[in-house]
């Protein structure tokens, strides 16, 4: 299984299939998410959008009717329209009666959230705060834009504005002495307000964060500590007395500023850009949601956001569903290719077990080439040879039955040698040869070796020179294999010699190897000969010099003994002089 995940991943063909297709998939899954991410936040955008509206405009005809049915009356007009051309005195007096008038009225404005109700000159100056009756005179034209557009355009406005001490959602009315401009007249509801309504609509915990900016422009100096920084970013500023309020609410105050404190500075960006977002956080693993909306001036200026807080797991639910979505069809892309490549895969070995068995045909027919041809001869010689003793027995002597007695003993030895060598293959081929691991001393074993091959050296004139240290030479290896390998590598080195030379057989220890070296004067190996030196049913450009007999089995046989062994044998040649074969046993620790 490895190896097959190893072929997968190496194929480019495949890889680069399945990543494409894992692409497509990461598309088609993730398009659909972010989709369904944008309309939720869309829609919780929207209905904080909505609420915050609806009860802003609520107010707004609660100010209207305020101004109809209280303010602009004749009790109020000529009192109050006496103010713009008096002197201070009369002013003063005018003040303190309108304020009297007034504060059973002003009372019930509290009541109702209505913070302020503030009368202005035509000129924008302040003439009296109902809510801080002891500031006035101030000019309002540079800081109060509504009051200016108010007593300039002589027409009612209403938004979100900062003052000089409070901030809230302002609406300004201008007031008339029959066709006479006397000034203007305001209501305001402060966020605490807005806060409490919107709540009822939409059950969220909520905050007011102003601009830095605007605040530090516009309020009193004196009233500046009614602000606090706000932990959501450095940018903005909270109102106090919201933040003292947050230590009723166990919510606000264990969870906001917690909340306010991890995403700090974090949402500067999205603050900036002015528009309707969501945020998103996990806080002990709790997840929450910020939904925050802009509030404009008067000047469509953004100067503040109302930031609704709600605990909400659609978000991470959109996520998981995305995350197993993205599992179960990578994990099916993955299954196909895999299915894919494992067919293919099969293919391959399908085919490459046929080009096997294509060679084990021709191997097959070059056998029975081989074993036809190698036992004909001898059989034939065989089958002569008995037909003229039971044809000619009575007139053959004793010396020429013995003789040929012994010429059909040499064919069926080479009969023999040829079975045991393919039955050997197929054991090797098969699998089935058994070993059995000891420590051997290689000296006698070559010993022996080299003492059998006398006899037929001296038939060719031939030397063999045993080369030693007296020494142990101990390997580990199965002893029978070590002296069949050696037995064949000397019997090649005495069959392919020419008469008359010399065959060197050198042993010796090298590093963690007994070497064991067998050099002959013979002629040498051809380039294209050493190439195909160890295969199977091999037929060299050498021939064995006194007509010996040769299978082409038998460097095969060794060379797959050699790496059954965790051995090694090796072959150098120069064509025209001489070849050794080496061979290096492991040295028993």
């Amino acid at each position: 299984m490895k190896k097959f995940l190893l072929k997968f991943l190496k194929s480019k063909k495949y890889l680069a299939i399945f990543l494409i297709f894992e692409l497509l998939i990461i598309i088609a899954l993730t398009y659909p998410y972010f989709l369904k991410k944008q309309a939720y936040s869309t829609e919780l955008e929207d209905k904080l959008q909505t609420v915050v509206q609806a009860v802003v405009n609520i107010y707004g005809i609660v100010s209207h009717t305020i101004y109809q049915e209280v303010i602009n009356q004749p009790e109020i007009i000529n009192l109050f329209k006496q103010a713009y051309l008096a002197d201070t005195a009369k002013q003063t007096e005018i003040r303190r009666e309108l304020q009297t008038t007034l504060q059973s009225t002003y009372q019930n404005l509290r009541q109702k959230n209505l913070r302020q109700l503030h009368f202005h000159l035509p000129d924008g100056t302040s003439f009296l705060r109902m809510h801080k009756p002891q500031k006035f005179g101030d000019k309002l034209f540079d800081v109060r834009y509504s009051v200016k557009q108010v007593n300039l355009l002589k027409k009612p406005m209403q938004g979100f504005e900062e003052g000089r001490v409070y901030n809230g959602f302002r609406y300004v009315f201008p007031l008339f002495d029959g066709e006479t401009h006397i000034g203007s007249v305001e209501t305001s509801v402060s966020f605490e307000a807005i806060h409490e309504e919107i709540a009822k609509l939409y059950p969220l915990k909520y905050q007011l964060i102003l601009k830095k900016e605007i605040v530090s422009h516009k309020v009193f100096s004196s009233e500046k500590s009614n602000y606090v920084p706000c932990p959501l970013s450095n940018d903005y500023m909270c109102e106090n007395n919201q933040l003292r309020k947050m230590e009723d609410c166990h919510f606000c105050k264990t969870k906001m500023l917690e909340i306010d404190n991890k995403l700090r500075n974090r949402l500067n960006t999205q603050l900036a850009k002015n528009n309707s977002f969501v945020a998103q956080t996990k806080l002990k693993g709790i997840h929450y949601v910020l939904n925050f909306y802009p509030i404009k001036n008067l000047q469509t200026q953004t100067v503040a956001y109302v930031v609704g807080y709600t605990e909400n797991n659609h978000f991470v639910e959109l996520r998981h569903e995305l995350y197993v979505k993205l599992f179960v069809f990578s994990l099916l892309n993955l299954t196909i290719f895999l299915f894919i490549v494992h067919i293919q895969h099969n293919q391959e070995l399908i085919q490459q077990k046929n080009q096997s068995l294509v060679r084990l045909n021709q191997d097959k027919n070059e056998f029975l080439g081989i074993a036809a041809h190698d036992l004909k001869n001898p059989l034939s010689a065989i089958q002569g040879l008995a037909e003229e003793i039971e044809n000619s027995y009575d007139e053959l002597t004793k010396e020429e039955v013995i003789e040929f007695a012994d010429l059909i003993h040499t064919s069926a030895r080479r009969m023999f040698a040829l079975i045991t060598n393919l039955l050997e293959v197929s054991a090797i081929e098969s699998g089935k040869f058994n070993f059995h691991f000891e420590n051997v001393d290689l000296l006698p074993i070559l010993q022996h070796i080299v003492q059998t091959y006398q006899t037929q050296a001296a038939a060719k004139q031939i030397t063999i020179q045993f080369n030693f240290i007296s020494q142990p030479y101990i390997a580990h290896a199965d002893q029978n294999t070590a002296y069949q390998i050696l037995d064949n590598l000397i019997s090649n080195a005495v069959k392919y010699s020419p008469w008359q030379k010399t065959i060197y057989v050198n042993i010796q220890i090298e590093a963690e190897f007994i070497r064991c070296d067998i050099k002959d004067e013979g002629p040498g190996l051809s380039q294209p000969d050493q190439q195909k030196l160890f295969g199977k049913f091999t037929r060299l450009s050498s021939k064995p010099t006194n007509g010996e007999h040769s299978t082409g089995l038998g460097l095969f046989i060794v060379k797959k003994l050699v790496e059954a062994m965790h051995a090694k044998v090796w072959c150098e040649s120069k064509l025209g002089q001489n070849t050794t074969f080496t061979v290096c046993f492991p040295q028993a620790r």
